[in-house]
């Protein structure tokens, strides 16, 4: 679960940004807190998309607070950084419990879906806190899902989908 791409899904979510790449509404939606849509002349939702496409490819890329803005002081815009963390951190730590659990796994269905994946050349699993069951697969080797196929329920089955059988 890549700090950056929740940073970025934090701004999407704050400033009601539609129609960035596809994705899903995160769950659980983030408060905003003080979070204030600038009014630049920058497009908000293009520069938005770009940044994704560059993280999410795992490319550098400005941070988020250089490019959208960082509130610090009442009437500045941006993103407040307090809600950020309030909302990522106990995403983080859950996922970080999800990762521990799936390492210690037996259950046949979740390594041999891994197995499958892996023989399929997917080489890089990502997972995001998206509405639960949706997955998608860029080109054969970077499989994205959710916390809830992650986590097993599920998972044979979404992996056998994406790698089309």
């Amino acid at each position: 679960m890549s700090a950056p791409l929740l940073e970025l899904l934090f701004v999407r979510e704050a400033w009601d940004l539609s129609g960035t790449a596809g994705l899903p509404a995160c769950a659980p939606r983030p408060d905003a807190g003080r979070s204030s849509r600038p009014s630049s002349a920058l497009d908000l939702e293009a520069t938005w998309d770009e940044s994704w496409a560059v993280r999410f490819a795992g490319g550098a890329d400005e941070s988020w607070r250089g490019r959208f803005g960082q509130v610090d002081e009442p009437g500045d815009t941006g993103i407040d950084g307090d809600a950020l963390r309030a909302w990522k951190n106990p995403l983080r730590e859950a996922f970080t419990a999800l990762a521990m659990r799936s390492h210690a796994r037996t259950d046949p269905r979740f390594t041999d879906a891994l197995e499958r994946a892996r023989r399929a050349g997917v080489d890089q699993i990502s997972v995001l806190p998206l509405t639960p069951g949706w997955s998608l697969l860029e080109g054969t080797t970077f499989w994205t899902t959710t916390t809830d196929v992650a986590d097993g329920r599920g998972l044979d089955l979404t992996l056998r989908e994406a790698l089309g059988g």
